[in-house]
């Protein structure tokens, strides 16, 4: 699957993930999977300080991000403690003025005075729950920002073809299969 046998990197949480070589993955036979559910999205006013956190409460990046005015703060209303600022490979993070640009549309659901409810117009290529031991995507929403994903878990190719992780009990709270 890619996994780099001479690296591993060291979750904030204390566990040893093997570096994914993102580079050996093939998805062309991956199940094409859409995120269905409903995202809150607040616009940072500067300064609010983000950790995102998988399904066991443990932090995903190593480090916290700390948003910049505009960011597009997702809240996931599974569990609203994962929140997070999505970034490209440049470690550029989202504003909220980009998200219509980035295949979101706004939600007919509109009725939580704290954002934006959004939903996403795009599939992506999955490998559905591919991860049989604890790895690491490497600078994964930027420089020293590492995605560490547990068994069970997700991977997903974006469009602008870098890798990325879902967490499992977050796969299944907020994505479906669309064609396996």
């Amino acid at each position: 699957m890619g996994i780099s046998a001479n690296e591993t990197i060291t979750s904030p949480d204390g566990v040893e993930c093997a570096v994914l070589n993102t580079s050996k993955l093939d998805f062309t036979n991956a199940s094409l999977g859409r995120k269905t559910a409903k995202t809150l999205v607040i616009e940072a006013q500067g300064g609010e300080v983000i950790q995102t956190l998988n399904g066991a409460g443990q932090a995903e990046g190593s480090e916290p991000y700390i948003a910049k005015k505009g960011d597009a703060i997702f809240v996931n209303l599974f569990d609203e403690t994962n929140k997070y600022v999505p970034a490209g490979q440049d470690g550029k993070r989202w504003k909220v003025s980009e998200l219509e640009s980035r295949g979101y549309f706004l939600s007919t659901e509109q009725n939580d005075p704290r954002g934006t409810l959004i939903e996403s117009g795009e599939s992506f290529r999955v490998l559905h729950e591919v991860v049989e031991h604890p790895v690491c995507i490497k600078d994964a929403w930027g420089p020293n920002q590492h995605g560490f994903f547990l068994k069970g878990a997700t991977l997903k190719l974006n469009n602008n073809g870098s890798v990325s992780g879902i967490d499992k009990a977050a796969f299944d709270n907020t994505w479906t299969i669309v064609q396996p």
